[in-house]
Formats: structure tokens, sequence, C-alpha cells
């Protein structure tokens, strides 16, 4: 990418984004969030991801295994928030560098971090 110019290296990048959180991406989620959905509405069950495989895994959804699942369920939510923040962060503070030349480093990352936790958390 180095022999490209800087808004050629932009256009990959937004397209690289586009390739990874696109509109397939959300298909994903929109599919998984009516999987939760039709379980909870048609047969009463909580609205844990779980539930959504009880038609295949039946009352061992109520095991451990369930209880398996709702964790990887909450670890890989985890995991996705946190490569949202980290990739909105890099993406921030480039675009400050660029307007206001603030340092491009991990000091001022944290620092972004920490202000988007607060205004979340607030």
């Amino acid at each position: 990418y180095s022999s490209l110019s800087s808004n050629q290296r932009a256009q990959a990048a937004i397209n690289l984004t586009l390739f990874h959180w696109g509109v397939h991406t959300w298909g994903i989620y929109a599919v998984l969030g009516l999987a939760v959905g039709v379980a909870t509405y048609t047969r009463g069950l909580p609205l844990t991801f779980k539930f959504t495989l009880y038609p295949l895994l039946g009352d061992l959804t109520f095991s451990w295994i369930g209880d398996l699942l709702d964790g990887l369920t909450a670890a890989t939510t985890v995991f996705g928030v946190c490569t949202s923040l980290g990739l909105g962060v890099l993406q921030i503070n480039t675009g400050l560098n660029r307007l206001f030349q603030l340092n491009d480093s991990t000091t001022t990352q944290v620092a972004i971090v920490w202000i988007i936790t607060v205004i979340a958390t607030a």
C-alpha cells in the first residue's frame, strides 16, 4: 500500500471495512435476531440465544450445554464490540491527527477509548 496515494489508501480502507462490516454482516445479525424472536414469541421461552437451538437440542438447552452456548454468545459479543471500538478509535485518532495534528499515539488512543466509554456509560 505504500505505493498508493493517500486517497487510494483511504478508498482501499473503506472497501475493506465495507467488506467486513457491510450489509451481509447485518444480514447475519438479522437472522440471529429473528431466531431469538421466534423462539421467544412462539414457544414462550426466555430471550436468550440458547433457546434458538431448542428445536434441535430440546431439554439440553436447560443444562450446562445451554449455559455454555450463552457464555460463548456473551464472549463473542464482547469481542465484536471491542473490535468495533478499536477500529473506531483508530479512525478517530487518524482524523484528529489530520485535522488538529494531535499525536497519533497509543496514549491518545487510550484517552479516546476512555472518553467513548464515559460517554457510552453516562
